[in-house]
């Protein structure tokens, strides 16, 4: 697969990771966040899915920002990842209020805001 393509793939697939950690995060990375700042701005709503995500946010930032381009593979499990992620969210923080609740829908669902 061309670099372009790969990186196209990984962009995706890190969107949507970006999705799953914005309601807990409490916005949008913004352009001057690093992806590590803004996972850590949702650590304490994270909770026990904190360490989780700390591990899938550096393979991004590995698959990223490391010296070698990623392969297909690589982007293939980044996203199973992801999305095993974003169903242990949707198991953990249902149990949470309303509040977290009604964030969470947003989130697993790949919805913008509220």
């Amino acid at each position: 697969m061309p670099v372009r393509s790969t990186r196209r793939e990984l962009a995706k697939t890190y969107s949507k990771f970006e999705k799953v950690i914005a309601p807990a995060a409490g916005h949008p990375r913004r352009l001057s966040e690093t992806p590590e700042e803004y996972l850590t701005m949702g650590r304490r709503r994270l909770g026990p899915l904190y360490p989780q995500a700390v591990r899938i946010n550096q393979s991004f930032e590995i698959a990223m920002f490391g010296p070698a381009e990623p392969t297909s593979p690589e982007i293939a499990l980044l996203d199973k990842e992801v999305m095993e992620f974003q169903v242990a969210c949707k198991k953990t923080l249902a149990a949470a209020g309303a509040k977290d609740r009604q964030a969470l829908e947003h989130a697993v669902s790949g919805r913008e805001g509220p």
